[in-house]
């Protein structure tokens, strides 16, 4: 009608999405950058605004103060320092879920380790108190040997001394002729001799009480022996 419809400096300022300007005729329109009171309605994804980007310095986002981009290729950046983002925060959050695991059994090995330790402990003491009562008893056992070391000595003393007696019985029994009858007192001292030899010849370390199987029988001056 030879009406103004539309005007720009750029094919886009002039047509709304060019690019897909040949949808528009199939479709037997074409649109225009302006709203129905004659605006002018640009396209906002192609709208030049300031670039986001995060400064690590001062952890934060921040906008450029002259650099511009297309709208819709700020949002796709700012998508993808989301979905960065998003990554980082899920794997903070993985690892922070393996180490209470890590943590929580590390606790449980703990109070494993200390009651192995109390345990460990108890028999320690226990330990140390056998050991102090087996000394004890090493010391009463070692005194014991020596009193059973002199008991022996005195007996031995004693043996000596029945053997000197045996021989005065041998000598007196030769010259009196007599030796039936001391042939037996000299076999029964002889007995006692063997026996007492028989007996300190052992070494005993508790101490034993020996009870004799007949009393000691006393001979008589001139007394016959059977």
């Amino acid at each position: 009608m030879g009406n103004l419809l539309s005007a720009g400096a750029e094919l886009r300022s002039v047509i709304y999405k060019p690019e897909s300007l040949a949808n528009q005729l199939k479709r037997k329109r074409i649109l225009l950058p302006y709203d129905k009171h004659g605006n002018k309605f640009p396209d906002i994804e192609e709208e030049l605004v300031p670039e986001c980007y995060y400064d690590e310095i001062e952890d934060k986002f921040k906008w450029t103060s002259e650099r511009r981009v297309p709208f819709k290729d700020a949002i796709a950046s700012r998508e993808a320092q989301l979905s960065e983002s998003r990554e980082y925060i899920e794997h903070i959050e993985q690892t922070n879920i393996d180490l209470k695991n890590r943590l929580r059994d590390l606790e449980r090995a703990k109070k494993l380790l200390d009651s192995q330790a109390e345990v460990s402990q108890t028999e320690l003491s226990k330990a140390m108190e056998r050991s102090i009562q087996f000394e004890s008893k090493i010391g009463d056992m070692q005194m014991q040997v020596v009193q059973l070391t002199e008991t022996k000595a005195i007996n031995e003393r004693l043996i000596s001394g029945l053997e000197v007696v045996n021989n005065d019985l041998l000598k007196k029994t030769e010259e009196m002729g007599l030796k039936t009858d001391f042939r037996k007192a000299l076999d029964l001292v002889q007995y006692l001799i063997a026996w007492s030899k028989n007996q300190l010849g052992k070494t005993y370390v508790q101490q034993q009480t020996v009870t004799p199987q007949e009393p000691e029988k006393k001979v008589q001056p001139g007394e016959k022996l059977n």
